[in-house]
């Protein structure tokens, strides 16, 4: 039997104009499958890998697969980080499966984890779209969080964005789009799937942990994230006059929504 998989978008690495510059890089993958008795089995493969920032930034992609003729297994796991000439955008995908012909034991496993820090030299409005799958007995996630100022000591912060799907036989999908503040400072990008296949639990012979995300960099006046600085985003900030301290329209960040916040739609029109 075999898992068919949604097909995944992958963007290239782009370092023209870039928005954001990478300045480390950390992860790893491991790949696990089995069949036959764990005391005696008749496959067992294993592979892992340390990821740098050249792995991440490119698509790394890596698999396992046993069969005895009688059981078969298979784990995959495939992701990147990378830098586009509007953000980011990043993919995991992940998972497999584990049959067996007569009761014995089939098992596989994936892990993926990357994170990527950049600087970003301003202060800037992002828009992320993210898109998560999970089944069988699978997880994904994904945060972004600031790291501290650029070349100031370590002083993280809370995750602006902090997403995750964990499945139970069933799978799960969730997406959305988010718009928000990033001010300039070392920041944080971390995707991380995992999945556990096992021929003898009903539901959990094949799993999948999938997702993808992009971080768009978008003019200070849009408001709501389109890409196009309109009378929309002008009302909305109207709509939200006063003090406000955690109000998207607080175009400036200072608390307050008031005509500093009209003259950036105003100039970004």
């Amino acid at each position: 039997m075999l898992l068919v998989l949604p097909t995944l978008f992958h963007v290239a690495t782009i370092a023209i104009a870039a928005p954001f510059m990478p300045t480390n890089a950390g992860g790893s993958t491991y790949v696990f499958t089995i069949t036959g008795p764990w005391g005696t089995p008749t496959c067992q493969i294993s592979n892992s890998q340390v990821l740098g920032l050249e792995e991440i930034l490119a698509v790394f992609q890596d698999e396992a697969t046993c069969d005895d003729g009688i059981s078969s297994t298979h784990a995959f796991t495939a992701g990147q980080i990378a830098i586009t000439e509007t953000g980011l955008a990043a993919f995991v995908d992940g998972g497999g499966y584990a049959y067996d012909g007569n009761g014995t034991d089939a098992f596989s496993r994936h892990d993926y984890l990357a994170t990527v820090d950049v600087d970003s030299e301003i202060d800037r409005r992002i828009r992320i779209d993210w898109s998560l799958y999970a089944s069988g007995l699978g997880s994904v996630f994904t945060t972004v969080k600031r790291l501290g100022n650029i070349g100031g000591p370590s002083d993280p912060s809370e995750p602006i964005f902090d997403i995750a799907v964990n499945a139970y036989i069933f799978p799960i999908i969730d997406e959305g789009i988010e718009v928000l503040r990033m001010p300039a400072g070392r920041w944080r990008c971390t995707i991380m799937s995992t999945h556990q296949s096992h021929s003898g639990k009903k539901g959990f012979q094949q799993g999948v942990a999938q997702l993808e995300h992009s971080v768009t960099v978008v003019a200070l006046g849009d408001v709501d994230g389109s890409g196009v600085v309109d009378i929309t985003d002008l009302l909305a900030v109207i709509g939200a006059w006063g003090a406000c301290n955690t109000c998207l329209e607080d175009l400036d960040g200072d608390g307050l929504v008031g005509v500093g916040d009209i003259l950036q739609v105003i100039a970004d029109w």
